[in-house]
């Protein structure tokens, strides 16, 4: 008991939860798959510390997803916790910074194009990228949160202020289509806007689709796409569709292009194995269309490794998901 006592003094350790503590003493031990190590539990707090992550308060031992963290890395085997700590890593949260992100973009875009492109427009639009087969009374996208900030981060721009009053906010694409007849506009320019981009086929397909439609009648019409973060290969799918494309943030796959990852193929083989416990997973084995992402915005894209945001019970547990989709904060 002279180690526990000496331990729970240790500052290193002074706010972890009770059960880690316990963990030392053989009397205490939980009925888990197995306990955290040393070494785990210090790797994670570093990489907490380093990442800005809530770890705890003098009122609460621990941050929620300090706790999701430890229990997903007890339920499964030290050298798949290994791998779970070296991803994190390279896991990236942005919450609102990405606004910072988009700003970013946006200056890109102005430069880019000359004041005749704009001053030559009838109306400059900002829309939402909407899969092709959306309903305009159906549920939100990402894009929607980003079509304010794009406007207002525009009209602050002095290079823009002169064109202010041609910007016109839609909330789908197919209200640029109605608003073009409507109107008899004759040239347009079109901001495409979302806050990521994992495969690129949802911006390329949206252009594709919109573009023909918007240039009926001898309309002119030009269309760019905003895309704060992104991955690689969805800019490469994006450009090669002939699109451009502003964005700020590239990342690279979690496993393929990882620099801290020498054996890949074994590293394959645990994300495959702890991705094994989960249900229904097939569609998003690593990240949806095997994306690999390691990220997190407002919500965390499907893109990512699910263990990082599946959230269904496994074995009648809910599965410790430390960026569950569709999170508030």
């Amino acid at each position: 008991m002279l180690f526990i006592d000496l331990f729970r003094k240790l500052s290193y350790y002074s706010i972890l939860p009770q059960r880690y503590i316990d963990k030392f003493n053989p009397k205490k031990l939980e009925l888990t798959q197995r306990k955290l190590l040393d070494h785990e539990l210090a790797k994670l707090k570093s990489i907490f510390q380093n990442k800005g992550w809530p770890f705890g308060t003098p009122l609460v031992a621990t941050s929620a997803r300090f706790d999701k963290f430890c229990q997903m890395l007890e339920g499964v085997s030290e050298e798949q916790a290994q791998l779970i700590l070296t991803l994190s890593e390279d896991f990236v949260e942005y919450d609102v910074a990405h606004i910072a992100l988009l700003k970013v973009c946006l200056t890109k875009l102005v430069d880019q194009y000359s004041q005749s492109r704009f001053s030559d427009a009838d109306r400059i639009f900002i829309a939402p990228i909407w899969p092709v087969d959306a309903k305009i009374d159906g549920p939100g996208h990402s894009g929607d949160a980003l079509l304010y900030p794009t406007a207002q981060s525009l009209k602050r721009m002095p290079l823009f202020k002169e064109f202010e009053e041609k910007l016109i906010l839609k909330r789908a694409p197919e209200l640029i289509a109605k608003s073009i007849i409507e109107t008899k506009i004759k040239r347009a320019f079109i901001i495409f806007v979302d806050d990521f981009s994992g495969t690129g086929s949802t911006v390329y397909n949206c252009l594709d689709y919109w573009q023909p439609i918007f240039s009926k009648d001898g309309v002119y019409c030009e269309v760019c796409a905003v895309v704060p973060v992104i991955m690689r290969v969805a800019g490469e799918a994006i450009r090669k569709h002939g699109y451009a494309l502003f964005t700020e943030s590239v990342h690279d796959k979690g496993i393929t292009d990882s620099k801290r990852i020498q054996d890949k193929e074994n590293a394959f083989l645990l994300m495959t194995g702890m991705e094994d416990l989960l249900l229904d997973i097939d569609p998003y084995r690593f990240g949806y269309a095997k994306s690999e992402a390691l990220l997190s915005l407002m919500s965390t894209p499907d893109n990512t490794f699910p263990i990082f945001w599946y959230t269904d019970k496994v074995n009648g547990e809910i599965w410790p998901a430390p960026f569950e989709r569709n999170r508030i904060a």
